[in-house]
């Protein structure tokens, strides 16, 4: 399942939660961050599937959003590229 995932290149929506609270249908959203480096999630993806940019990993690895096993992942393939 989690091949046919990442194979469709699709990953839905992702949000952090700022400030707990309710939102009702109409409501907006409004972008109140970007990381001056960030990648979207398509192109963090890109990288699973493919870890050719080592520039790309190195910024995803930067990533407050990024979890352990994204991060070792990176770190492990731009190790295996650098050797």
């Amino acid at each position: 399942m989690m091949k046919l995932f990442l194979d469709s290149g699709r990953s839905g929506f992702y949000f952090a939660v700022v400030q707990e609270g309710e939102i009702a249908p109409g409501d907006t959203l409004q972008l109140v961050k970007r990381a001056e480096q960030s990648l979207t999630i398509r192109e963090i993806l890109a990288l699973v599937r493919e870890p050719e940019d080592v520039e790309a990993m190195q910024i995803a690895i930067g990533l407050d959003g990024i979890g352990p096993h994204l991060r070792t992942l990176f770190e492990r393939n731009i190790a295996k590229r650098q050797a």
